[in-house]
C-alpha cells in the first residue's frame, strides 16, 4: 500500500491533467485509508467528490462519511457529511448503508445527550451532597469549639483560685477527646497551662514534659522556654535552665527575663560577678517586660545583702 500510494503521487504530480486523475485520486485515497493516513484519504476523496464522473463523486462523498464514522470517531462529522450524500445522491446503492450511519450517529448524539444529562445531575447532586456535609462539619466544628472555649475558661477560673487538681483534669480531658478541633494556638495555651498547673503542685517533672511538648510543636514560643527554664531551676538542674535560657538570647536578644534566669542560674552555682552582670542586663533591656521594674532590684538587692555590700542593696 505504500508502494502504491507513492506511485499514485508521482503519477498526479507528474500528469496533473490526465483524464484518469479522478481515478488515480480515488484509489490513492484508498490507500491512504490502509495505511491509516485518514487526512490525506479525506483531502482526496473530497477533490474526486467534485469529479465530473458521477460514479466517483458518487462513491467519493459517501466514504468521506464513512471514514469520519468508522475510523476517525467524528460522529457529528460523519452525519452531516452523509446527510449531505444522501440528499445529493438519492438513489445511490450506498444510501441504505449511509442512513444505516446517519440513526447510529442520531442514536450516539441521544446517548451522550442523556449521559450528560445524567452526569450533570448527578455532579449537582454531590455537590449539594458535599455542601451539607460540610456544612454539618462546620457547625459541629462551631459547637465542639464552643465548648472547648468554656472548659477552658473552667479551667483558668479553677487555677486562679488555685485549684490545680481540678484545672488539670478539665484541661486534660480537652487534649484527650477535642484535640482534633484545637487551632495551634488553643493547643499551646492548653500544653502551657497543664505545665502551670503540676509546676504549682511541685510536680516538676510532669511540667518539663508539657512545656517541652509545647517547644517542640512551636519553637518560636518564648513562653515555654521560659517555664521549662524555671522548672529547671525549681528541680535543681542550673546547667539545663542555663542552656534553656541562652536558647533565649538566640531568639530574641534583648530579653529580661531570659538574663534574670541567667542571673539565678549564676547565683546559685556561685558566680556572684555573672550573676550581677546579667541582672544589670535585665536594667537596660528594651523589650518593656516587668522583670525590670521588680525582679532585677529584688535580685540585685539580695546578692548585695549576701556579698555584705548593704548600702547597694538599701
Amino acid at each position: 500500500w505504500e508502494k502504491s500510494a507513492e506511485i499514485y503521487e508521482v503519477v498526479l504530480k507528474k500528469f496533473p491533467n490526465a483524464v484518469s486523475n479522478d481515478r488515480a485520486r480515488a484509489l490513492l485515497a484508498g490507500n491512504y485509508v490502509r495505511l491509516k493516513n485518514y487526512k490525506k484519504a479525506i483531502e482526496q476523496y473530497e477533490i474526486v467528490s467534485k469529479s465530473k464522473n458521477n460514479k466517483l463523486a458518487e462513491e467519493s462523498s459517501y466514504y468521506i462519511g464513512s471514514i469520519y464514522c468508522n475510523y476517525i470517531k467524528n460522529l457529528p462529522k460523519a452525519q452531516q457529511s452523509l446527510e449531505k450524500f444522501v440528499a445529493k445522491y438519492p438513489n445511490s446503492t450506498y444510501v441504505k448503508r449511509a442512513n444505516e450511519i446517519i440513526e447510529r450517529c442520531k442514536a450516539k448524539k441521544q446517548q451522550d445527550k442523556a449521559f450528560k444529562a445524567y452526569d450533570k445531575k448527578m455532579k449537582k447532586e454531590k455537590e449539594a451532597e458535599i455542601k451539607e456535609m460540610e456544612q454539618t462539619i462546620l457547625l459541629e466544628d462551631a459547637a465542639n469549639m464552643e465548648k472547648i472555649s468554656k472548659e477552658y475558661k473552667r479551667a483558668i477560673d479553677y487555677y486562679k483560685n488555685d485549684k490545680y487538681n481540678e484545672a488539670i483534669l478539665v484541661l486534660e480531658n480537652i487534649l484527650k477527646n477535642h484535640l482534633q478541633y484545637l487551632d495551634p494556638n488553643m493547643l499551646s495555651s492548653v500544653n502551657v497551662r497543664i505545665g502551670l498547673c503540676y509546676a504549682k503542685r511541685g510536680i516538676y517533672s510532669k511540667a518539663k514534659i508539657y512545656f517541652e511538648e509545647e517547644i517542640k510543636i512551636n519553637p518560636k514560643n518564648l513562653i515555654p522556654r521560659f517555664e521549662l527554664a524555671q522548672t529547671y531551676i525549681s528541680m535543681g538542674l542550673h546547667d539545663k535552665a542555663f542552656t534553656v535560657a541562652e536558647k533565649f538570647l538566640e531568639i530574641k536578644q534583648e530579653y529580661a527575663r531570659a538574663h534574670g534566669l541567667l542571673a539565678r542560674c549564676y547565683y546559685n552555682k556561685g558566680l556572684i560577678n555573672k550573676a550581677l552582670k546579667e541582672l544589670n542586663k535585665t536594667l537596660v533591656s528594651k523589650d518593656g517586660t516587668n522583670m525590670n521594674y521588680a525582679s532585677a532590684h529584688t535580685g540585685l538587692g539580695n546578692i548585695y545583702v549576701d556579698t555584705g555590700l548593704y548600702e547597694s542593696a538599701i
